[in-house]
């Protein structure tokens, strides 16, 4: 038996590897311990966030893109916080970050710690998510189940793990990513609706219903290979 964490990653392993379907097991996470609605806090300055390695799928560069077409639009008091360790991507994106015309209002972090994690989550306008692959999107239920809103690109498992609770955009259109930050950054009701959904969606994650699911399929697959000895 295969596990995986989506239906998506399901599909890739049966296409690429050519394992039979009916041998690959969908097992997502559950809602880190640490992601709780009660912690949501209000920030002094708004910002967004992204969370994640640099890497290439990533995607970042289309939110520093879209970014600075906001910033050049509106004007912003808000900032773009980038979370994360240091990727096949990082070099490029840094240095875009602390460019002049990005600088006042991009933060790079780095990796962060589980505890600096949740502090960055509790006050979040939004998380940004532009990956052009993802096997889940773990930063993405993280936000849901705090209530904090989630802008997501339309590739990978991402939509399969929003469901209708976020911005889904497609991952290289810098100008629809630009108009989905005006958006939450000024649409309160905007930013309550997506929080509201997240949290229900969030639901959906169980780590009990995982167990469920790991324990069934490792029973099968006993059986199966006692079956075969016998």
């Amino acid at each position: 038996a295969v596990l995986t964490t989506s239906a998506y990653s399901r599909a890739s392993i049966v296409q690429e590897f050519g394992v039979p379907a009916e041998h690959v097991h969908v097992c997502p996470p559950g809602v880190p311990s640490w992601c709780q609605p009660d912690i949501r806090r209000h920030a002094e300055q708004p910002y967004v966030m992204f969370m994640g390695t640099l890497e290439a799928r990533k995607n970042l560069g289309v939110v520093l893109d879209a970014w600075a077409l906001h910033v050049s639009r509106e004007g912003t008091a808000a900032r773009l916080i980038v979370a994360g360790g240091r990727g096949n991507a990082a070099s490029e994106w840094i240095a875009r970050a602390a460019h002049p015309e990005m600088r006042n209002t991009v933060e790079y972090r780095g990796y962060v710690s589980d505890r600096d994690r949740q502090v960055l989550y509790a006050a979040a306008s939004a998380l940004v998510l532009p990956s052009h692959d993802e096997g889940f999107g773990l930063p993405a239920l993280e936000a849901m189940a705090i209530g904090v809103p989630v802008l997501a690109s339309t590739r990978g498992a991402l939509p399969e793990v929003t469901g209708d609770a976020a911005l889904l955009l497609p991952p290289d259109d810098a100008g629809a990513w630009a108009d989905a930050l005006r958006r939450v950054l000024s649409d309160k009701d905007l930013r309550a609706t997506l929080s509201q959904r997240g949290l229900v969606r969030a639901q959906a994650f169980s780590w009990d219903e995982s167990a469920r699911t790991l324990g069934a399929v490792y029973l099968a697959a006993a059986e199966r290979r006692k079956a075969r000895q016998r």
